[in-house]
Parts: structure tokens; sequence; C-alpha cells
């Protein structure tokens, strides 16, 4: 019990959304009332997601459609950090972004000041969820790599949870895709567990490392990104991804309400 009211000191609460806040179209049993007492109790939030096809606006206005407020600031996306660090380090050398992903990738690309191009001009491939995938996206995204260009991954999510709770392939499908034809590993892999995102997210938010908890429900990217960043985590074992795991996790609830009981907030 200790244990809990001490992680209950922490200001920052970085939570993951799909499987915690909300199950496709719908929030989460008890998932409202946990956010308002965290609010109420002067916690800072900041949603962390891996969905790199939905634009964050998208996603505020679907959190703010269920009653879940969410500032601009309160919001990281994994496709957000990728465009950052391409920006920033100028990965693509300044020739401009392949996208393999949806519109929303590409509106967020030229958001972020870079430039979209074809497979033959482009410096680098950023592979996003493109529910569209196709052949052809998949041997012009080969032929860029061939011709020098950067593979670059939002994020490398086998699958996430549909509405109905059946398991759909995720971006870390296209990358496979794309991966195996190239017989190369991607040369730069953001969102979680990339323990950049994290960092992106306190910087956004106003927080320090050890004041902040991160809260999800996939022990390979959200509870992987708090170890790599050796921040604490509560890991939401809600059975959608139970199996055998070595990966440590600091506390274990069954929800985020749960959690925020154990902690007695």
């Amino acid at each position: 019990m200790s244990n809990w009211i001490a992680l209950a000191k922490k200001n920052v609460f970085l939570i993951d959304l799909d499987g915690v806040v909300y199950k496709g179209s719908k929030p989460v049993d008890g998932a409202i009332e946990a956010i308002q007492r965290l609010r109420e109790a002067g916690k800072k939030i900041i949603y962390l997601t891996n969905n790199s096809a939905r634009s964050p606006l998208s996603i505020r206005n679907k959190l703010e459609g269920m009653g879940i407020a969410c500032a601009e600031n309160e919001l990281l996306t994994s496709a957000e950090v990728a465009c950052q660090a391409v920006k920033k380090d100028s990965l693509d050398g300044q020739k401009g972004v392949y996208v393999v992903g949806s519109s929303g990738l590409r509106d967020l690309v030229v958001n972020h000041g870079l430039k979209l191009a074809t497979h033959d001009q482009c410096g680098a491939v950023l592979v996003g969820l493109d529910l569209e995938l196709s052949y052809e996206t998949i041997s012009n995204a080969l032929q860029a790599i061939t011709n020098g260009a950067l593979l670059i991954a939002c994020n490398s999510d086998a699958n996430y949870p549909s509405d109905k709770g059946a398991l759909l392939p995720g971006c870390g499908a296209m990358l496979g895709a794309i991966e195996g034809a190239a017989g190369i590993r991607c040369n730069y892999l953001f969102g979680k567990p990339n323990k950049l995102m994290l960092q992106v997210a306190l910087e956004r938010i106003g927080g320090v490392l050890n004041e902040c908890v991160v809260i999800g429900d996939t022990l390979e990217s959200d509870i992987l990104m708090a170890n790599n960043a050796n921040a604490e985590s509560i890991y939401i074992d809600n059975d959608q991804w139970h199996h055998d795991s070595d990966i440590v996790r600091s506390f274990s609830s069954k929800s985020l309400i749960a959690a925020v009981n154990s902690m007695g907030i």
C-alpha cells in the first residue's frame, strides 16, 4: 500500500489511450472518473498514443466527444515525434519524405515544414499506419531505400484493438513488409518504446522525469518506454494483450480507475 501512496505523490501522468482510456469509439469503464479525479488532485496529464493515422486534432475531438477534456499540449502522437525528429535533424537530407500512411500523416509532415516527395526523389521513407497499403506502395518504398533513402517508422506496433475487440494489423505490419522487401531494419524508430517520446511529452507538459508515471496496457511499448527512461509505470493488465514477458513493470492494475483507487486519489 505504501508504494502506491508514494506513487500518488507524482505530479505528471503519461497515459496511453487505446485500451486504457477508450476501446474503439467507447470510453473504458471508469476511465472518465479516473481522469477527473487525477485532475482534481492537481495532476498534470498528457496522453501518449502510437496512433499514426489520425491527426492530433482528430484524436482530441474524439476525447472531447466522450466528455474527456484535452488541451493541445496534453496529447502527443508517435507521428508528431517522428516528424519533429526528421525536421530537426534533416533526416530526409532536405529532399523530402515519401509517406507510407494516411492523409493525416501526410498533413502532419507538411505542417512540420517538411516536403512531400515521390519515391524516386525522397530522402526518407516515413512509415505509419496505412489502411490502404498496396504492393505498389511497398515496391515504391523499396526503390526509394535502394536509392539511398532512410527508412523511418512512427512505431512498430504489430496490432491494435478494433471497436469489437478483435486485433487489427498495426504500423509494425506495414514496416515489416518494407523491411522484409528491403532486407534491412529501419534506420529510425520513433514512438513508444523510444524514450524520446517520453522526453518530448515532458517538455510539452512541463514535467520532469522523477515526477512522472507512465500508464499503459502494452508491455512492449508503454512499459518498455518507461523502463528505457527509468520512469515509474503502471501496467494495465486488461487481458487484451496478456502473454508471457520478462519486461519488468513497477506496478500492475486491472484498469485506470483501479489504479487511481489503489493510489488513494
